[in-house]
């Protein structure tokens, strides 16, 4: 279940090792992906925890497509990245799509991190009534 969550596409066909994170996490081609669609009758894979600077990116193109959709923006306030929403329209018997709604990261409110957990000064139980 690991390698299904944490690997991440690659350009090349094959399937082996990654050099992002700890063993046990592996990348996989587009021959992968096209086997698994097709042996589950899959027409396309879309999946995420994996920045992407425009929000979502094809990383395996063609009939089998594998789209990678991040949604979150500016990705650790350090990132820059776009992010992105995958659409996909029911028109009856066929489903259309995707297209990708692209947004930005917004400014921040003036508030210190960790404000709003347990123990910071604006959770709930440490407000004070007046």
């Amino acid at each position: 279940m690991v390698d299904l969550l944490w690997s991440d596409p690659k350009g090349k066909e094959g399937y082996g090792p990654s050099g992002r994170m700890s063993s046990g996490i592996y990348l996989f081609g587009p021959d992968v992906s096209k086997n698994f669609m097709v042996h589950n009758k899959l027409r396309m894979v879309l999946r995420s925890h994996e920045v992407k600077a425009q929000g979502f990116r094809y990383d395996h193109d063609g009939e089998y497509p594998l789209i990678t959709v991040f949604s979150a923006p500016n990705y650790v306030d350090k990132a820059g990245n776009l992010a992105a929403v995958a659409v996909l329209t029911n028109t009856g018997s066929q489903l259309q799509g995707p297209e990708f709604l692209q947004y930005a990261a917004q400014p921040h409110p003036d508030v210190p991190s960790g404000a709003y957990a347990v123990g910071g000064p604006l959770h709930p139980d440490g407000l004070v009534d007046a």
